[in-house]
């Protein structure tokens, strides 16, 4: 019987198998042969999701916060057409439009 206080099992604040093992592939994936320290944040999130070793979650979540510093984001474009009297176009003009000014609450 327990007596009122825990008897057995692990200790408080002690990290179970599985999180060990999380941890030692993060680190294994994030070792370079140079020095750890002078890498940027983008380089760590690459080596991270490229690495076979860690969870696919841990690997998706890095890809999805590296893509938007490694593919360019397209921008709006307004297209302005002027035509003739039988529908043929003479002059497209390309107008790129700014995003929302910062603060703005769509709708």
């Amino acid at each position: 019987m327990a007596l009122g206080r825990k008897t057995g099992g692990r200790k408080p604040g002690s990290l179970n198998l599985k999180t060990i093992a999380t941890m030692s592939a993060l680190n294994a994936a994030i070792a370079s042969p140079g020095n750890a320290e002078d890498i940027d944040a983008i380089t760590l999130l690459k080596r991270v999701y490229r690495s076979t070793a860690v969870a696919l979650p841990v690997r998706i979540d890095c890809a999805k916060a590296a893509l938007k510093h490694e593919v360019p984001t397209l921008q709006s474009v307004e297209q302005k057409h002027t035509g003739d009297v039988e529908g043929r176009t003479t002059r497209i003009e390309v107008v790129y439009v700014s995003g929302p000014p910062a603060g703005a609450v769509p709708g």
